[in-house]
């Protein structure tokens, strides 16, 4: 995440732990930033960085190796450049799993759940996985709009869905599970020949339109409103 010719940061998958702060120019780690994620119990953490205006977000989970069980809430840690410190956090139990969606010209920012474990709840049952979940944040905030939660699995037939990744202002693709477009897989589950189950969908809340552009993938248009 780049701030500045001389600044940037980022996050290790392997210490999810602290922000690094690195300078582009000297090819020199310059600092890091703690941001306290310790394990829950089984689960490590994990994080993503996105930035918001002048600021940056750190949007934690927690999960297993497998992304199989999932932390009960996310973190969201707001950290400010000019100090490279975390100045806010707060925890969200509406979804279990953040990755970045992207801002919009009005300053809003956007997060929703990753999308390798997306149907995972649909094939092992409650207590696995992740419902569907897409959370914003508004401008000049640094936590999540407690008014905002739309429904993702009713605008898809129940379908569960994974990364909601903004394409304009009022639109986004969303990754979408769908059973009956793949190949089942071999009684000793593994077919080498079997069709991913996850593809990029864009739906149309209001005419519902969908094309279908390449095997296994429904295109259409969602509106955020």
């Amino acid at each position: 995440m780049f701030v500045a010719p001389d600044r940037a940061y980022f996050i290790e998958d392997a210490h999810p732990e602290e922000v690094i702060v690195w300078n582009p120019e000297a090819m020199a780690v310059i600092g890091t930033i703690p941001l306290g994620l310790d394990a829950l119990g089984a689960l490590q953490p994990g994080a993503n960085l996105a930035r918001h205006g002048s600021l940056l977000l750190a949007a934690a989970y927690w999960r297993d190796g497998d992304g199989v069980n999932w932390g009960d809430h996310v973190r969201l840690l707001e950290i400010d450049p000019a100090t490279d410190s975390v100045v806010a956090e707060s925890d969200e139990a509406r979804c279990r799993s953040l990755v970045p969606s992207g801002p919009t010209a009005s300053g809003a920012y956007y997060f929703s759940a990753e999308t390798t474990s997306a149907a995972v709840r649909a094939m092992l049952g409650d207590g696995f996985g992740y419902t569907p979940c897409l959370l914003r944040v508004a401008p000049d905030s640094g936590s999540f709009d407690a008014s905002f939660f739309p429904d993702l699995q009713a605008l898809n037939g129940g379908r569960p869905v994974g990364a909601v990744m903004l394409v304009d202002e009022r639109s986004a693709l969303l990754d979408v599970w769908h059973a009956d477009e793949v190949t089942p897989i071999a009684p000793d589950g593994f077919d080498p020949d079997a069709g991913s189950n996850v593809t990029s969908e864009l739906l149309a809340t209001g005419e519902g339109r969908r094309r279908m552009s390449s095997p296994g993938q429904i295109t259409g248009l969602l509106r955020l409103r």
